[in-house]
């Protein structure tokens, strides 16, 4: 996480620490579903939102050819608390054996906090 500071009643914004999950192509079905899980933890003593900045995919296998879908794009976090933000990802029906075989596929969440310290 970035520190930034701001003067009493000023929203904050900072940058997370990228999450990234890297998966073996050769384990995913064609045309399956997957859900991944990153868990999100807000450790300042102020509420914040968190959203979503970017997903990046990178790795040997075709990342264009994956599709990533996140459950939603921001989300509230209360002072202290923890959530999970799910996101889907499909691999194509025509993901065959050779298409997959010794492919990784790596996916990076980027997500910004923003906190509103105005009435605090």
């Amino acid at each position: 996480m970035t520190t930034t500071e701001a003067a009493f009643g000023e929203a904050v914004n900072f940058t997370m620490l990228a999450s990234s999950v890297e998966l073996s192509a050769e384990f995913l079905k064609p045309g399956g579903s997957y859900t991944v899980s990153i868990p999100v933890t807000n450790d300042t003593d102020r509420p914040i939102t968190v959203n979503l900045l970017e997903i990046r995919k990178s790795g040997t296998y075709d990342g264009s050819l994956v599709t990533v879908t996140p459950t939603t794009s921001s989300v509230p976090l209360a002072a202290g608390g923890s959530i999970t933000i799910e996101f889907t990802v499909k691999l194509p029906e025509d993901a065959t054996i050779a298409k997959t075989a010794s492919k990784t596929l790596t996916l990076t969440f980027d997500f910004e906090g923003v906190s509103d310290y105005s009435g605090q």
